[in-house]
């Protein structure tokens, strides 16, 4: 009996990691803002996976809210566009998805604690699949600005 608890439990552990995407995560990091400002996570992310990665939303207990955001020029204006399940971003393999200023951003909206200069802020990215990649973004001012919406 206790051998078939071992065997049962060794499966259980090898399908949870076996279902887990192949990333590499590359300098995440996050804008410094204040209680109820906002503020946006950046990083480079590689799928090292023989089949795409469908990234559809994230989670964040730092926020109200999450939302993944492009920025994009309408019109001569420079807009954030909120993503969606209908919309998601996809990496194919080999591919990686580069968050910057001035594009693609994980977005924290509402923030419920401060983000303070050399802290990090834990921000888990959903794929489609239902996996899910937790990424530890450093807490740091970057190059360029992103306005009032940041708060920074």
């Amino acid at each position: 009996m206790f051998l078939r608890l071992v065997c049962f439990c060794m499966l259980s552990l090898t399908s949870v990691f076996a279902s887990s995407p192949s990333v590499s995560l590359e300098k995440p990091w996050a804008r410094p803002a204040d209680i109820g400002y906002n503020s946006a996570v950046y990083l480079r992310l590689e799928n090292k996976g023989d089949a795409p990665l469908v990234i559809v939303g994230a989670l964040c207990d730092a926020s109200k809210k999450v939302e993944l955001h492009e920025t994009v020029e309408v019109e001569g204006v420079s807009k954030m566009i909120p993503m969606d399940a209908a919309h998601p971003w996809t990496v194919t393999p080999g591919e990686t998805l580069h968050l910057a200023p001035g594009g693609k951003h994980v977005m924290l909206i509402g923030l419920t604690r401060a983000l303070e200069n050399g802290e990090e802020v834990l921000v888990t990215l959903l794929t489609k699949d239902g996996d899910k990649i937790a990424v530890r973004a450093a807490i740091q001012k970057g190059a360029g600005t992103c306005g009032s919406c940041c708060g920074s």
